[in-house]
């Protein structure tokens, strides 16, 4: 079984859609509608068989993969309405560009500019917003590019205890199994069985190389002590055995992430060197690179 810890922060989020208008003479077969992070990459062409007072809807991504929302696009003859909808987290403000073309979206065709949108609110954390748009201030127009971006908080009232955490960190030795890690979902660059420890025993544990100079020819088992990354006293528990121990949260966040396995671009996934790479330039002042890593693709991370 695989444990993990996970971080929240508050995010920023961006959703794109391509969206018909009512017409009172019939509507056009075809809707677009494209779920994007924060770029102005070509929309894909949905066949629906869409009607006049039908939904259209999109994730809110945190980041490029993270759901934290949605956001619900419809019409009448009269109005068109866009909702963001989030659980868990507080909306504290929205920017919303309505614009008959991309070319009128603020910002194109670099990253889009939301303090220039058209339409802004701030919010006491809300879960829902909605936006009333007269189509009247649109004559003529028959389709919509819809941007939407919202700041939001965590409101689900789960706070980490670090202190208790790490009060659960065995002071006693153990024995750790190492065979080499896989790609996919849930990838790692080790893969680790706890033994001789009753609160950490295990199986597969996602396991991660922080020192290059301390290599470890795998399979192979040794006796283990544990240290908790989210130690106040990280750095001082291991000395000069990592170069940049005041990156280490910069660590954290990236194994809680699981970004082995998912979608990069388009028919290309993150990889398990990727994501040891990128670790290796937050601790490392020697520069190495895992042999399945993209620059690209570290890079990002």
């Amino acid at each position: 079984m695989k444990k993990q810890v996970f971080w929240y922060f508050a995010v920023l989020m961006v959703a794109a859609l391509f969206f018909n208008s009512c017409e009172k003479e019939g509507l056009e077969d075809n809707a677009i509608l494209k779920s994007k992070p924060a770029d102005f990459e070509q929309p894909i062409v949905l066949p629906l068989e869409w009607q006049c007072g039908d939904m259209l809807s999109t994730d809110l991504l945190a980041g490029k993969y993270s759901k934290a929302g949605v956001v619900e696009v419809t019409s009448d003859e009269d109005n068109l309405y866009v909702k963001y909808i989030t659980d868990g987290w507080g909306i504290t403000e929205t920017h919303l560009s309505v614009t008959s073309s991309l070319e009128d979206v603020p910002g194109w065709p670099g990253n889009p500019e939301i303090g220039k949108f058209n339409y802004k609110g701030e919010h006491a954390d809300l879960d829902e917003v909605t936006y009333t748009i007269p189509l009247s201030d649109f004559p003529g127009v028959k389709s919509f590019v819809i941007l939407a971006h919202a700041v939001v908080k965590d409101i689900s009232g789960c706070v980490a205890d670090w202190y208790a955490f790490n009060a659960l960190i065995p002071s006693t030795v153990a024995t750790a199994n190492y065979e080499s890690g896989a790609d996919g979902t849930g990838g790692s660059y080790f893969s680790i069985d706890i033994s001789n420890d009753g609160y950490l025993n295990g199986e597969d544990y996602e396991g991660w190389c922080l020192d290059l100079n301390h290599g470890i020819k795998l399979p192979a088992t040794s006796l283990v002590k544990f240290i908790s990354t989210y130690d106040d006293n990280f750095a001082a528990m291991v000395g000069s055995q990592i170069d940049m121990p005041e990156n280490i949260k910069a660590v954290n966040w990236i194994i809680n992430q699981d970004f082995v396995g998912k979608e990069y671009a388009e028919g290309v996934v993150f990889t398990r060197g990727d994501v040891q790479t990128a670790i290796w330039r937050l601790l490392e002042t020697t520069l190495h690179t895992h042999w399945l890593a993209d620059e690209e693709r570290y890079t990002y991370i």
